[in-house]
C-alpha cells in the first residue's frame, strides 16, 4: 500500500465559461449589467459576514447559475428564458413582501423550513431584488454562525468572481474556506480502516474487497441496467404494464443487501407496498428519475416533489439506490447512516436526515467525485467501488463504537435499543424492535419464540400472530431471500429458492393444537419437496439460530448416498471441505444427540454417520444474533451454503465425483475439437455445400433434426459428419445411441436400477438414462454438444421421449421427470440429430407431435454422389451401367419410402466387390420387397444384371 495519499486533484462538475453561460442565460446587455452588480455585491455582503458560508456555481449541463448565501438566500437562473427562481425568508418586511406580488409564489421551498420559494421572470426578479436585498442581508447576518460550508464550489466560485471581477473592473473578495476539499490526514485514516479490515489492501482489485462489496453489486447493475433499461421502461410504460415494472424493481431490489426489507410496509420498498399509490403516474416519475432531462441532483429532486405531493414515504434509498444501479459511472447510493460516520471522519459536518434533498444528493456527489481522485492510485472503476470503500469503513467506525461502548460497560451497546432515529435511513424503523443498526432480528422475535417454547400451543400462536409474522416470519423469509440473491448460479440452477422454502409455526397435528417453538427455511434441488432430500437450511429457535446442511425426515436414498460416502471413504471428500471442516466450528450430527449439541469432530462423525443424523451446521446464540447487522448475518450463511452444496451433489447423484470437481472447478481443462469445415464435410460425403448449409441452418433454428431416406442414403455417416462440424473448434462433446424396439424411458431418461455395494448388498436407485448424462456432461461444456439417436423410428417414441416432447419445444424451460424428484432441462448448447430408415417404418407413421419438433431433412438416392466418389478418387470403376440398373431398379420398386440408394457402391474396390454387394446386400433386400412379384425379382437378380455391368 502507498504510504500516503495521492497529491490532491481537485474535482468540480464540468464547468463552462462563466461569461459564455451567464451571457446564453441573459442575452441583453442592460440586465445582465445588473445581475453581475446585484451577485458582486451580495458576493461583498457574504463575505463579511461568513466566508465559509456562500458558494457560487455555474452547471453548464443543466444550464444554470446559482448563489446560494448562507444556504438560505438562493438566486437561481434556469435557461433558457429565462425562468428565474428566488428563495427568501419567510418573515420580511410588508414593503419587501410587496415587491413579490409580481412573482408566481409563494411555496415552501423543500431544502429549508422558514423559506419561501417564488419564480418568475428575469424583469420582474431584477424589480423585486432591490427591495429584498436588506431582508435577505440581515437574514444572512442572523444565520452565518449556524452554517458551514466546505469548498466543493472551490473552482466554480473562482471563476466565476475573476469574470466578475473583470466584467465590473473591481476586484472582488475572494472567499476564505474554511476547508479546500479532502484533509489528506483524515483519508489516511480512512485507508487505515480498510486495511485493517483487508490488511496490506492492493487497492480496488483486491480480491477479498471484489468479492465482498463490488461482484454481486455489479451483477446487479447489469441486471437492473437490463430490466430497467431505458428502452424496456419506455416499453413498458407504453404497453401500461406497471405491475412488471414494479416486479422488476423487487427483483433488482432483493439482488443486493443495501436495502431494508424485514418488515416490507416499513423496509426501503414501502413506497411500493403503499395503498394510495398510482402505479402509472410512478412507473412515469421513475422513469423520469432514471432517465430525464437534468443531471442526477435535478432528477432526484423532481422525483421527491411528486412523491411528497403524494403523500408516499420518502426515503433516501430507494430513488438513490436504482440510480446507482443503473448509472454506477456517475450516480451514489445514499444510506444516510453510513455516510454520517464517513463523513464525520473526513471532517465534515453535513447532515443527511430528513426528506431527500438535491442539495444534499450534489454534495455527495461532489464528495465521491473527489475521493475518486484522491484515490486514484488505487485505480476506482466507478462509483459501485466508491460505494464499497465507504461501506467498509463506516461499519469499521461502527464496529469501533460498539466495541467502545462495551469496554465502558454500555449496556445499550448489547441489549439496549438504540435511542438515535433518522427518518431518511431505512434501518430505523422503531427502535424498540431494532438491537443494531440493519438487523434482521431483534430481541422481539427471540421474546416471541421464547412464549412458544413455553407454551407451545396455537392459543400462543394466534395471541401474537400479527408480531410472529411481523418479527419472525418475514425477517427469515427476508434472509432467505437475501441469501439467495448472492449464491452462485450453479447453486441456482439446481435449487429451489422460492416456492415452499418456508416452514410454518402451526403443526400439523390432526387437531390437536400445537404449535413449534421455531421457524425454519431451506432450499431444496428443484423437483424435491422441503420436507423430504436434501437441503441447506436455516433454523430459527428460541435460543439460537442454525444454518447449514442436512436431510428431510423422508431422505432414504439420500441418506444412503451420504452415509456411504463418508462411512466408506472419508477422505474422498474434497480438499476444499476438508479445509473448511477443519478451521469452522461445525456441529456434525447435532439432531441425534439428547441435548442437540452434536460433535465438533468431523471424522469422529464420519465413522458413526449410519447411527447419528447427517445435518451439518454452525449454530449463533441469540446474543450473538442480534450483535450482527443483515449483511453480515448474510455474508455467514452464503458462505457456509457455497461451501456445503457439495454435499447436496453427493445425496442426488450416483457418482458425485465429477459434479463436485466442477462445481470446485478441480475438473482437468476440455480439450479443443480439430476443425471440420463444410466444405471438408462436402468433399468427404458428396453432398452439395449448399444443400448441407441449408441442413446446418434448420439445426441452428429448431435445434433438433432428423435425416430420412431409404437404405444406403448415407444417413448415420452424414450425421456423424455434421456432428464433427459443430462441435469442431470447440470443447463440445458428440455421442450416439441407438434405438430399437425394446428401448425404453428408462433407458434413455431415467430408471430404477439395481446396484451391489462391496458388502454385496442390494439396492434399487433411480440412475440416469443417456441423454441425463449426456445433458449433464453438455453442461459442463459451453460449446455446442451433438446426440445422435440413429433408428430413431424403430421405438416407441412416445413412451421412450415422455417429458422430453415438452422439452424438446420449449428449450428454456424445465419440469420435474416421472418416477423421481429431479427437475430437468435440455441445456441451450445440445444438438439432437436421429436418423430415420423410411424402409423401416413410414415416416406418415411418425407421431404427429415429433414431427413438430424436428426438422426432417430428406435424403434420396443421389447418382451424382456416387458419380463424384469415383471420379474423385480414380478408381477406374465406370458407374453408368451401375447407375442404370438403380434408375430402372427404383422404377420398378415405386415407392420413395423403399428405394435402393447408393452408399453401398462407394467404394474404392467396387470392381472386385460389386458381385458380392449385390448377391448378399441388394438381393436379399429385394427378395422381401419383391416377394409376391417373382418376375420383377429374377429381372434385377445378379445373373439378369451381371451384363449390364458389362461383367
Amino acid at each position: 500500500m502507498p504510504s500516503s495519499v495521492p497529491a490532491s486533484n481537485p474535482t468540480t462538475r464540468p464547468l463552462n465559461d462563466p461569461a459564455k453561460l451567464i451571457a446564453s442565460l441573459i442575452p441583453d446587455p442592460e440586465q445582465r449589467s445588473q445581475i453581475e452588480s446585484l451577485l458582486a455585491d451580495l458576493i461583498v455582503t457574504a463575505n463579511e459576514v461568513n466566508p465559509a458560508s456562500w458558494g457560487l456555481t455555474a452547471r453548464s449541463r443543466i444550464s444554470t447559475l446559482r448563489l446560494n448565501v448562507g444556504q438560505v438566500v438562493a438566486f437561481q437562473i434556469v435557461g433558457p428564458g429565462p425562468k428565474v427562481g428566488l428563495v427568501v425568508p419567510t418573515e420580511l418586511p410588508d414593503s419587501s413582501r410587496m415587491a413579490l406580488e409580481t412573482l408566481d409564489g409563494p411555496r415552501p421551498y423543500r431544502a429549508h423550513t422558514g423559506f419561501d420559494y417564488y419564480q418568475g421572470s428575469l424583469a420582474n426578479v431584477l424589480e423585486a431584488l432591490p427591495l429584498l436585498k436588506a431582508s435577505c442581508v440581515s437574514a444572512t447576518r442572523q444565520i452565518a454562525g449556524l452554517v458551514k460550508r466546505t469548498g466543493f464550489y472551490q473552482a466554480h466560485t473562482q471563476a466565476s468572481i475573476e469574470y466578475l471581477s473583470a466584467s465590473l473592473g473591481r476586484a472582488l473578495p475572494n472567499p476564505r474556506y474554511v476547508e479546500h476539499g479532502l484533509s489528506r490526514t483524515r483519508l489516511e485514516r480512512a485507508l487505515q480502516l480498510v486495511n485493517e479490515r483487508y490488511p496490506e489492501w492492493s487497492g480496488f482489485e483486491d480480491e477479498r474487497f471484489l468479492a465482498d462489496e463490488v461482484t454481486y453489486k455489479r451483477k446487479a447493475s447489469e441486471l437492473a441496467r437490463e430490466l430497467l433499461s431505458e428502452d424496456e421502461l419506455s416499453r413498458l410504460i407504453t404497453a401500461s404494464d406497471h405491475e412488471e415494472i414494479l416486479k422488476r424493481i423487487r427483483t433488482v431490489a432483493h439482488k443486493t443487501n443495501l436495502l431494508y426489507n424485514s418488515v416490507p410496509a416499513r423496509g426501503d420498498l414501502s413506497i411500493l407496498e403503499h395503498d394510495g399509490l398510482d402505479k402509472a403516474a410512478f412507473c412515469n416519475r421513475l422513469f423520469g428519475l432514471l432517465y430525464g432531462s437534468g443531471d442526477g441532483p435535478t432528477r432526484l429532486a423532481r422525483y421527491v416533489d411528486w412523491v411528497e405531493a403524494q403523500g408516499l414515504p420518502n426515503k433516501w434509498t430507494f430513488p438513490t439506490y436504482l440510480l446507482f444501479l443503473v448509472h454506477p459511472e456517475s450516480e451514489f447510493f445514499m444510506k444516510p447512516s453510513h455516510l454520517k460516520r464517513f463523513t464525520e471522519l473526513l471532517g465534515f459536518d453535513q447532515s443527511f436526515r430528513g426528506r431527500p434533498t438535491e442539495e444534499a444528493y450534489a454534495f455527495v456527489l461532489d464528495l465521491a467525485r473527489q475521493l475518486e481522485s484522491e484515490l486514484a492510485t488505487y485505480q476506482p472503476a466507478d462509483m459501485i467501488d466508491l460505494q464499497g470503500f465507504l461501506w467498509v469503513v463506516s461499519r469499521s467506525i461502527e464496529g469501533k463504537q460498539k466495541s467502545k461502548k462495551a469496554e465502558e460497560g454500555d449496556s445499550d451497546s448489547e441489549d439496549s435499543n438504540s435511542n438515535e432515529s433518522d427518518s431518511s435511513d431505512s434501518d430505523s424503523e422503531d427502535p424498540s424492535t431494532m438491537s443494531v443498526e440493519n438487523a434482521l432480528f431483534t430481541p422481539r422475535t427471540f421474546e416471541l419464540l421464547r412464549l412458544l417454547h413455553a407454551n407451545p400451543v396455537k392459543e400462543t400462536y394466534h395471541e401474537h400472530k400479527d408480531d410472529i409474522r411481523t418479527y419472525v416470519e418475514q425477517p427469515l423469509r427476508t434472509l432467505l431471500e437475501r441469501v439467495a440473491a448472492r449464491l452462485p448460479e450453479s447453486i441456482l440452477e439446481r435449487m429451489e429458492t422460492e416456492k415452499g422454502i418456508l416452514s410454518k409455526i402451526l403443526k400439523n397435528d390432526y387437531g390437536r393444537g400445537g404449535a413449534w417453538d421455531f421457524l425454519w427455511g431451506a432450499f431444496y434441488p428443484k423437483g424435491d419437496k422441503r420436507t423430504s432430500g436434501a437441503q441447506l437450511f436455516i433454523v430459527l429457535g428460541h435460543d439460537c439460530l442454525d444454518f447449514g446442511f442436512g436431510l428431510g425426515d423422508h431422505a432414504g436414498p439420500e441418506r444412503k448416498r451420504i452415509t456411504r460416502y463418508f462411512s466408506e471413504r472419508p477422505m474422498r471428500v474434497s480438499p476444499t471441505l476438508q479445509s473448511l471442516f477443519g478451521k469452522e466450528t461445525l456441529l456434525f450430527g447435532a439432531e441425534s444427540t439428547a441435548d442437540g449439541s452434536g460433535t465438533t469432530d468431523w471424522m469422529a462423525w464420519s465413522e458413526q454417520i449410519a447411527s447419528l443424523d447427517s445435518s451439518i451446521r454452525r449454530r449463533i446464540p441469540t446474543a450473538d444474533v442480534l450483535r450482527l447487522a443483515a449483511d453480515e448475518l448474510i455474508d455467514r450463511v452464503v458462505e457456509l451454503f457455497e461451501a456445503l452444496f457439495p454435499l447436496i451433489l453427493v445425496a442426488v447423484e450416483s457418482d458425485p465425483s465429477v459434479a463436485i470437481s466442477d462445481y470446485f472447478g478441480e475438473s482437468d481443462e476440455l480439450d479443443t475439437n480439430p476443425e471440420y469445415s463444410l466444405e471438408e464435410c462436402a468433399a468427404e460425403t458428396g453432398f452439395e455445400l449448399q444443400t448441407l448449409e441449408r441442413w446446418v441452418r434448420a439445426l441452428a433454428r429448431k435445434r433438433q433434426a432428423i435425416l430420412y431416406g431409404p437404405p444406403g442414403t448415407g444417413k448415420t455417416f452424414i450425421a456423424e459428419r455434421l456432428a464433427r462440424h459443430l462441435i469442431g473448434g470447440g470443447t463440445g462433446t458428440q455421442d450416439l445411441v441407438q434405438f430399437h424396439p425394446s428401448y425404453a424411458y428408462e433407458d434413455f431418461i431415467q430408471g430404477i436400477r439395481p446396484t451391489v455395494d462391496d458388502n454385496g448388498s442390494v439396492a434399487y436407485e433411480m440412475v440416469p438414462g443417456r441423454l441425463l448424462e449426456f445433458c449433464d456432461e453438455a453442461r459442463r461444456r459451453k460449446d455446442t454438444c451433438v446426440l445422435i439417436i440413429d433408428e430413431i423410428n424403430r421405438a416407441n417414441l412416445s413412451r421412450v421421449f415422455g417429458e422430453l416432447m415438452y422439452l424438446l419445444e420449449y428449450r428454456d424451460q424445465e419440469i420435474p421427470l416421472a418416477g423421481g424428484r429431479r427437475r430437468f432441462s435440455i441445456p441451450r448448447n445440445v444438438r439432437i440429430i436421429g436418423t430415420m430408415n423410411t424402409a423401416d417404418r413410414s415416416i406418415a407413421l411418425v407421431d404427429h407431435a415429433l414431427r413438430r419438433r424436428f426438422a426432417f431433412l430428406e435424403l434420396r438416392p443421389d447418382f451424382t454422389v456416387l458419380r463424384r466418389f469415383h471420379e474423385t478418387r480414380s478408381t477406374g470403376y465406370s458407374v453408368e451401367p451401375l447407375l442404370s440398373v438403380l434408375k430402372d431398379l427404383n422404377h420398378a420398386i415405386a415407392d420413395p419410402n423403399y428405394e435402393v440408394g447408393v452408399t453401398f457402391f462407394l467404394r474404392e474396390d467396387l470392381t472386385t466387390q460389386i458381385e458380392d454387394i449385390w448377391r448378399m446386400e441388394i438381393h436379399p433386400y429385394l427378395e422381401e420387397y419383391f416377394f409376391d412379384r417373382p418376375d420383377r425379382l429374377e429381372k434385377f437378380s445378379w445373373n439378369s444384371v451381371r451384363e449390364r455391368f458389362g461383367l
